[in-house]
């Protein structure tokens, strides 16, 4: 386990989240700026490939506990979505889906990219994920998120109940 502060843990990770293989391979370094009205810290990650599945991701991160000691005093201001990243996204969603199409993004923040999905398919939806329970009553055609599997702590757990909400012949866009 990593310390970061007094009041924030990180894990280094070992095995692959999804499919628990120690096939890992370091593609690079980066470093990021953590802040939150109570923390402001450099931290530097790797951003990892696993060798069996594909999965990519980075490492350390936060553990549960101080996961959500972080975002309580999160800087949601901090968390924009950019008009480039926007039209990014929508560039690949417009290649797999038709205007009458249903969407659900998971850990869509304060909802940008949701908007401009509402002015383009029937119905759009945002699971931002700040409520402990989610409750989802409807079936879509498309489930995207984007920068959220690092918050994950089961990837497993979490595609297996969004499997569910997925329409037979939907997409994942991850």
């Amino acid at each position: 386990m990593l310390r970061t502060n007094k009041n924030h843990s990180m894990n280094k990770i070992k095995t692959c989240p999804v499919c628990n293989s120690i096939d890992l391979q370091t593609i690079q370094n980066r470093k990021e700026f953590l802040q939150n009205s109570k923390l402001s810290k450099t931290v530097i990650y790797e951003d990892i490939i696993c060798g069996s599945c594909g999965l990519l991701f980075s490492e350390p991160n936060l553990n549960e506990k101080s996961f959500k000691k972080y975002y309580k005093n999160y800087f949601s201001s901090l968390s924009n979505t950019s008009e480039t990243e926007i039209l990014s996204r929508l560039s690949v969603i417009k290649l797999h889906l038709k205007e009458q199409s249903t969407i659900l993004e998971v850990g869509g923040g304060k909802g940008l990219f949701n908007k401009k999905l509402n002015e383009i398919y029937l119905r759009a939806d945002n699971d931002d994920l700040s409520e402990d329970e989610v409750k989802l009553e409807n079936q879509y055609d498309c489930i995207c998120s984007y920068y959220l599997m690092e918050h994950l702590f089961n990837i497993n757990e979490w595609m297996m109940f969004y499997s569910k909400k997925l329409n037979t012949g939907g997409y994942f866009i991850l």
